[in-house]
């Protein structure tokens, strides 16, 4: 008997819709022209390490290894109790030296605000299925080789019309992909791989999204540490 494997390509998705053209459960994303401005750019970088049998690189992205806070988030509201802020220098695979920097990855976004990210993957090996809490994003766009706002073609291809709505998306090697969110969901939202070597070596950072209006803890909130 024959059998074959049909691999499914997810960026070739869409949103079901009716036969009356209705969309079940999903919205479109607002049409707000992409640009450079207001796109936050995430592309990965490789630390070289030495020591550790299953990885010779720790994967971050923007050279920002994201620790986890001492306490937690929503007791402090990202103002203190954060991880010691430690910088670190490297030399890339192109023998170039970097700066990097381990910390609490925090990055604000206000209520309304229409975020874009570009997720960029120059590796040739590494596949980053990359995910999000709190929110699902529209996969806007996705392409092979590197995303610049000059492209013409690259921007054309930006769907603001049927794009599929997730809350992970699979990054490949050698390609980048953009995807789109509204913040509406007040919190403290990870963003990470999900490769969970990556995850536990820092390919995060924390969304903190609407702060002013997170409620105030009770004044008796069980903590876990000496007032």
């Amino acid at each position: 008997e024959n059998s074959s494997i049909v691999v499914l390509d997810e960026h070739s998705l869409r949103p079901f819709q009716f036969p009356n053209q209705q969309y079940y459960d999903y919205s479109l994303p607002p049409k707000d022209p992409i640009s450079l401005s207001r796109t936050l750019e995430l592309p990965v970088t490789s630390t070289p390490i030495n020591g550790l049998w299953f990885t010779k690189y720790l994967e971050s992205w923007r050279d920002r290894q994201f620790m986890m806070p001492v306490l937690p988030i929503p007791y402090t509201k990202g103002k203190t109790g954060l991880a010691p802020e430690m910088e670190y220098t490297y030399t890339d695979a192109n023998n170039n030296p970097r700066k990097g920097i381990s910390r609490t990855e925090m990055i604000t976004i206000k209520s309304g605000q229409v975020v874009d990210m570009l997720w960029q993957n120059d590796g040739q090996i590494s596949v980053h299925p990359n995910h999000i809490h709190g929110h699902s994003f529209w996969v806007m766009g996705q392409g092979r080789g590197r995303f610049s706002f000059e492209n013409s073609t690259q921007l054309s291809s930006i769907n603001y019309n049927s794009p599929i709505l997730r809350d992970s998306v699979i990054v490949s090697a050698d390609s980048w992909v953009f995807v789109r969110f509204v913040a509406d969901n007040p919190g403290a939202w990870m963003v990470h791989c999900h490769n969970e070597a990556h995850n536990a070596f820092g390919m995060g950072f924390l969304f903190m999204e609407s702060v002013e209006d997170w409620p105030e803890l009770p004044a008796d909130f069980p903590v876990c540490w000496p007032s």
